[in-house]
């Protein structure tokens, strides 16, 4: 295809060593500073590069659908593709309103999922017109609708449809967490919104984070005739740990009829190589007006789905596939949904918690003790094993203060503890011979000795012909599964 702009030549033709990309070829007039898009609207080299992702999205998405399933958008109501995505949710898909149409939503997913660097940094920093205006950040057109990235199955769907020609599976990086603080109203009838986020555990360094809202009402007050997009309010910085506070001033939002929006839905999006998630969503009515309330807040999004059966193509060959092997088995541990176990990923005290209450056979309880809860909305307690996790002692109250407390990565000193408890066995007073018992803190160090004694933990080589048991190291999934292997092996002598 060929575009022409002012003093700009855009050329697309097919590249040649990948199907999937069209290579784009850009002319520049000597000294032109500015970019006119195609709908005569002043843009940016980023901008551009989100314009061109999404049209040549929906040919790749058409075509790999074809390909894929042999049908057609026009019956997408038939396909695997729509399960997937959700739009049977959603009864104003296919109605005739462009952000509603289903070829539009793959095109906009295609950007987030396989666009160019480019293209991606555009959907999520409000990009400058040249002239002091600047045209807003927009992830998606329809924020109606989940984000592409927080679609369980979608970026598998179309891996699996391309075939040989997929790029190499990605880690899925886990959501943020959004509270609700308070909302009050100012003396000029704004809303001065209060909130705290923490980013989600095992979180990347070098991740970017921003605040979001949008005005996507109740389902069934969703007007076909209205656009609902999302707004950047402001990046935010993490500083840690625990849970950071921000107080912002809800940004106005007017409706095509010109009221002023009411009703406003917060959420913190997560940015990494090249994914784009959300937090749970805080969701106030009454906003820029003398009563502002909360109205619903959303529970923190479980980590990302992990299913049984998966094909754990990353610990073929890996030193603790067997463990792993035996636990996938027995249900006790699983893979994540592109088929990789993520051996090395560090785990969390409440991942290696959970995993060790499944282990145990340990049923979920409803509810959270008195004496823990500052960590009653994290998904430990909701999904239940918080509660039997005390009553046998396994935590105590007093070491985990807040919900944020249990998203950091788990210390071998630390799983030593928790160990030891679980098998109902007393610390031990024999000193712990390792060249770096020193650094064992004083609270731990019992129960090392203990872990060491019942055979659950070892030492590591230290480099210099002793033995170490670096009590701070981070410990990985490869490790705490042959951990628990060595756990219910001496429970079942």
């Amino acid at each position: 295809g060929l575009a022409t702009i002012p003093a700009v030549l855009v050329v697309l033709v097919p590249n040649p060593t990948n199907s999937r990309d069209m290579v784009a070829f850009l002319f520049y007039a000597p000294g032109f500073t500015g970019l006119r898009g195609f709908r005569n609207t002043p843009t940016s080299l980023d901008l551009m590069a989100r314009t061109l992702s999404h049209e040549y999205g929906h040919h790749f998405t058409s075509y790999w659908l074809l390909k894929h399933e042999g049908l057609l958008f026009r019956d997408w109501r038939k396909t695997e593709w729509a399960r997937i995505r959700g739009l049977s949710n959603f009864p104003q898909v296919g109605s005739g309103y462009h952000s509603w149409e289903p070829q539009e939503i793959a095109a906009e997913d295609y950007i987030q999922l396989f666009g160019s660097p480019l293209a991606r940094e555009a959907l999520v920093r409000n990009v400058p017109m040249g002239d002091g205006r600047y045209i807003p950040a927009e992830i998606q057109e329809n924020a109606a609708i989940p984000l592409a990235w927080d679609t369980p199955g979608l970026y598998e769907y179309w891996r699996k449809a391309l075939g040989p020609a997929a790029p190499a599976p990605v880690q899925p990086i886990p959501p943020p967490t959004l509270r609700f603080v308070s909302a009050s109203p100012t003396r000029w009838n704004t809303t001065e919104v209060t909130l705290e986020w923490a980013p989600g555990h095992g979180m990347p360094p070098g991740g970017q984070f921003y605040l979001w809202q949008d005005n996507v009402p109740a389902p069934e007050q969703i007007r076909l005739d209205w656009k609902y997009p999302g707004y950047l309010v402001q990046p935010l910085t993490y500083d840690g740990p625990g849970l950071e506070r921000i107080t912002v001033q809800a940004q106005p939002i007017v409706a095509p009829d010109g009221g002023l929006m009411t009703r406003y839905r917060f959420y913190v999006v997560a940015v990494h190589n090249g994914q784009i998630v959300s937090s749970n969503k805080v969701v106030l009515e009454g906003v820029n007006t003398p009563s502002p309330r909360l109205v619903t807040e959303e529970p923190p999004k479980v980590p990302p789905a992990i299913t049984p059966g998966a094909r754990l193509w990353d610990i073929r060959n890996h030193w603790a596939e067997a463990q792993i092997r035996a636990l996938v088995d027995q249900g006790v541990v699983n893979g994540y949904p592109d088929g990789s176990f993520k051996p090395e990923q560090p785990i969390t005290r409440a991942e290696f918690l959970k995993l060790l209450a499944s282990a145990l056979g340990y049923q979920p309880q409803e509810g959270t003790p008195p004496d823990f809860a500052g960590l009653a909305k994290h998904w430990l307690a909701t999904g239940g094993w918080l509660a039997p996790l005390a009553e046998a002692g396994t935590i105590q109250p007093g070491e985990l203060l807040t919900a944020a407390d249990l998203d950091v990565r788990l210390s071998r000193q630390e799983m030593a503890r928790y160990l030891v408890r679980a098998l109902g066995q007393p610390p031990s007073s024999e000193p712990v011979a390792m060249s770096d018992a020193f650094q064992i803190g004083s609270a731990f160090r019992g129960y090392v000795s203990a872990a060491v004694q019942l055979g659950l933990l070892q030492g590591i080589p230290d480099g210099a012909g002793g033995v170490a048991f670096r009590p701070l190291d981070s410990t990985t999934r490869a490790q705490a599964a042959v951990v628990l292997s060595r756990l219910l092996d001496r429970v079942r002598r």
